[in-house]
């Protein structure tokens, strides 16, 4: 399940990234992590949670909304 709700996750980040048009580079600077944490990120490693909420502020989202609800995740 954990590697389910990463790739939801990852799929959101990405999605949300492009929408914005920045690079992993720009979205990493925003959030204070690196390009290559964005990267694993979007391939569909679990961020802390830290990370998560700084990665929802950047996108002017609450957390959850770049989680999955229960019945998107089998």
């Amino acid at each position: 399940m954990r590697q389910e709700i990463g790739r939801f996750v990852g799929e959101q980040v990405a999605a949300r990234r492009h929408a914005m048009r920045w690079s992993q580079a720009n979205l990493g600077e925003k959030v204070g992590i690196s390009r290559q944490a964005v990267q694993q990120i979007e391939g569909g490693q679990l961020p802390a949670f830290q990370t998560l909420y700084a990665l929802a502020a950047a996108f002017g989202l609450e957390p959850a909304d770049l989680m999955p609800t229960r019945k998107q995740v089998k």
